[in-house]
């Protein structure tokens, strides 16, 4: 998949010239691809990158989450309530979260400081699978039980949603 990727970037980079920023974002395991994806495509543009992920498991560690803060210019985490996927894999296996989290917790945003913030969802003991399916009011199927679902492998959608877009 990484090739495919690569191509709709440079597709999408063409297309849009200077006028457009560069965001990736993802949900759950795609939250972590795109961690992995953002510092693949690092060195395919001269843009600012801008990094938007909900329900992120922890994808490195220490030195990966240094590496990727120098690379990645904004790192948005989004955690709901008590998902239990952004702790795990455990923190005694060497894995930490890169910043900034945003915690929502009982409709509420909270700002914390670092990746691993003891009083934001690393507080939380007891998770709850349900948190993890809806995210800003936005439950995870909606979108493709509403038509929103692309295929990754039809290049000819993509150019086509690109030219749109203009």
């Amino acid at each position: 998949m990484r090739n495919q990727v690569r191509n709709l970037f440079d597709i999408a980079q063409t297309s849009c010239g200077s006028r457009c920023n560069v965001l990736i974002t993802g949900h759950s395991l795609g939250a972590a691809l795109s961690v992995l994806g953002s510092l693949d495509l690092v060195n395919r543009t001269s843009k600012p990158m801008a990094l938007y992920n909900f329900g992120c498991p922890r994808v490195g560690n220490d030195a990966f989450v240094s590496f990727q803060t120098r690379n990645v210019r904004e790192i948005w985490r989004f955690t709901n309530n008590r998902d239990p996927v952004p702790h795990v894999p455990l923190r005694p296996m060497g894995f930490t979260h890169e910043p900034t989290e945003i915690w929502a917790k009982n409709g509420q945003y909270i700002r914390c400081s670092s990746g691993e913030d003891p009083s934001c969802s690393n507080s939380v003991i007891i998770t709850n699978p349900i948190d993890h399916g809806e995210y800003m009011g936005v439950g995870i199927w909606d979108g493709i039980s509403s038509g929103c679902y692309l295929n990754l492998g039809d290049k000819k959608s993509w150019e086509k949603i690109l030219k749109e877009e203009k």
